[in-house]
């Protein structure tokens, strides 16, 4: 047998992966015990092409070259198979029981993932609520750490980020799961409450008094942790979305006033020239002047002045259109342009210093 490796072979792990893989080798072996698998023969796992871990079930570990990275991959072979990213096998004795390549289960002998049911059926229960509740913690570790991490990228994200739409819905979607396996976890809970109020007759005191205890703690975890800190998470989500959403809407604002007054400063080039073809000069007061069935155009002293006959004022200069315009106003000098094609056609311009923005 290989001897123990030194503390050397492996980095010194941080509180929170060495409780990591704590629960996860507590789920390996567990599974292992259930399936029904000889627990005297070593356990090893497999990273890559690379053993990182052999031990006897319930004894110290005979190689250990673990880095943090290695336990992030395990916890996602065991919890979400379908985002790994490499392989890892696991093995008893020469026997693969458990083998991941990319994202694809090749193989589960104990029962790691449970198959998939239909919604409508009920979902099925572990033999052994011991495994499923290491399973769990395991979820659960790994929900609180994704919520923190939202929650620290949502407050750095600052109005001017380039990409912040993208961002705040790349957030909302990853919280939408978040919600689906926090209600899938809380169902699971509700199912093994009743269960573990009737003990197995040939389940030890010890053992009946850990699964409690498992239980007693993810449940205090969801109510006192993941709660509170998910429901914050979910309204200043809101509240950014909210926000951004106002921002859009300023946004498009001021994009259409600007287009409206470019478009209002094309129109007034082209009252220019309409008064250039059926204005009337009036020398005294050096202006020319149209009027037509609702709008009185003149240009005066060099400027520009659009007015509606019905005592509103004007409506357009060489600015623009004036705040007092209507849509209905804009619509209708908007075929000025069309006027001025025939009058082309039957009339020689003025040439009159002014009618020339």
């Amino acid at each position: 047998m290989q001897e123990p490796v030194s503390k050397s072979d492996a980095k010194e792990l941080s509180e929170e992966y060495k409780q990591t893989l704590k629960t996860a080798l507590t789920l390996i072996f567990a599974k292992i015990k259930d399936s029904g698998l000889k627990a005297n023969n070593e356990v090893t796992i497999k990273i890559g092409k690379d053993d990182v871990y052999r031990s006897l079930i319930g004894k110290k570990p005979t190689l250990n070259r673990l880095s943090e990275d290695n336990i992030k991959q395990i916890e996602i072979a065991l919890t979400r198979p379908q985002d790994l990213k490499g392989t890892i096998n696991i093995s008893v004795g020469d026997q693969l029981v458990y083998s991941v390549k990319n994202g694809k289960v090749l193989t589960d002998l104990i029962n790691v993932i449970p198959k998939q049911q239909s919604l409508e059926s009920t979902p099925a229960i572990e033999k052994d609520e011991y495994a499923t509740l290491s399973k769990m913690q395991m979820e659960i570790n790994i929900l609180d750490k994704d919520i923190q991490q939202k929650q620290e990228l949502l407050n750095s994200l600052s109005k001017e980020h380039p990409d912040l739409e993208q961002e705040l819905m790349e957030i909302k979607q990853t919280v939408e799961q978040q919600k689906e396996t926090f209600n899938r976890i809380l169902g699971e809970l509700r199912r093994i409450a009743d269960k573990i109020q009737t003990p197995k007759p040939d389940e030890s005191v010890q053992r009946q008094t850990k699964v409690k205890e498992i239980f007693g703690n993810i449940f205090n975890k969801l109510a006192k942790v993941l709660t509170p800190n998910f429901t914050k998470l979910q309204t200043q989500l809101d509240e950014r979305l909210s926000h951004l959403e106002d921002m859009m809407e300023e946004i498009n604002e001021k994009f259409d006033n600007a287009l409206q007054e470019a478009k209002g400063r094309d129109i007034a080039e082209k009252a220019r020239e309409l008064l250039a073809y059926k204005g009337e000069l009036d020398d005294a007061n050096n202006s020319i002047d149209f009027e037509s069935n609702k709008y009185l155009f003149i240009v005066k002293d060099k400027i520009l002045s659009v007015s509606a006959k019905d005592w509103r004022g004007e409506v357009l200069n060489d600015k623009g259109f004036t705040k007092v315009a209507t849509k209905e106003d804009m619509e209708t000098l908007e075929h000025v342009e069309e006027y001025i094609a025939k009058l082309k056609l039957e009339r020689t311009p003025l040439k009159v210093a002014g009618l020339s923005a």
